[in-house]
């Protein structure tokens, strides 16, 4: 059984390795979607406990109520930005899941797959 169902947005290629890696021990179940989020594609996430998002990945008050409407509980940042949680804090129930207070951009990666071991 898993302990969380993660969409995985802006996913590429390279990414299944490394985040199946972080996930060796099978704890999460993550599924990598090329598409951009967006409100067009939020409903891809329809069971997803979280959504992780890449910097080009819109995270407005539109998509915030769709994936609050989904059931999605969190928000994980795969890049250093600072105005996405702010925007999901202020706009929706979803917790922004920033581990870190500050992260140089090439560490935003590796702080989302540190929290899935």
């Amino acid at each position: 059984m898993t302990d969380m169902r993660i969409a995985m947005f802006s996913a590429k290629p390279y990414e299944q390795a490394s985040f199946g890696h972080a996930n060796a021990a099978g704890h999460h179940r993550i599924d990598m979607i090329e598409n951009r989020l967006e409100s067009r594609t939020a409903p891809l996430a329809a069971g997803a406990d979280a959504v992780c998002v890449f910097v080009n990945d819109v995270v407005d008050a539109d998509v915030l109520e769709i994936l609050s409407t989904l059931g999605v509980r969190h928000i994980a940042l795969r890049c250093a930005g600072r105005k996405k949680p702010a925007m999901a804090r202020k706009a929706s129930s979803i917790s922004p899941g920033l581990k870190r207070s500050q992260l140089p951009v090439s560490d935003g990666c590796s702080c989302f797959m540190d929290a899935l071991q």
